[in-house]
């Protein structure tokens, strides 16, 4: 689906907050883009390369939280080779979503073989 120029600018704003020093900003963002929704999936899947910062990553796989759309899956779970704590738990918070209705199990595949590894962090092996 092809963003709207009205649609894709404000998504490039709202990436851009992300970037921001300002808490408030970033949330602001993180709830706006959540609204947006699949509309701004392609341009966060930029963010989640492994190039930004950690909490840069941490917000955008927040902002796949709850998303249908399977290219959030497909995005959290590459992001579950990150050696960054908070970036694992955001991404099993988006996983988390799918373990009801993933039918090939490469969720509850991908989930187990985190929490079984012993050299991933203690707190996403026990993530809920």
């Amino acid at each position: 689906m092809a963003i709207r120029t009205s649609s894709a600018r404000e998504v490039e704003r709202l990436i851009a907050d992300l970037h921001e020093a300002d808490p408030s900003a970033r949330e602001a963002a993180v709830a706006r883009l959540r609204i947006i929704g699949p509309r701004a999936i392609a341009r966060l899947s930029a963010l989640l390369d492994g190039t930004s910062a950690p909490a840069v990553r941490t917000d955008a796989l927040r902002v796949l939280e709850g998303q249908a759309d399977p290219r959030a899956r497909t995005l959290a779970l590459t992001a579950l080779a990150s050696v960054d704590a908070p970036v694992l738990l955001a991404a099993i918070a988006v996983l988390r979503g799918w373990l009801p209705d993933d039918a090939d199990a490469r969720v509850r595949d991908a989930l187990t073989g985190l929490a079984l590894d012993p050299a991933r962090p203690a707190d996403a092996r026990a993530a809920r």
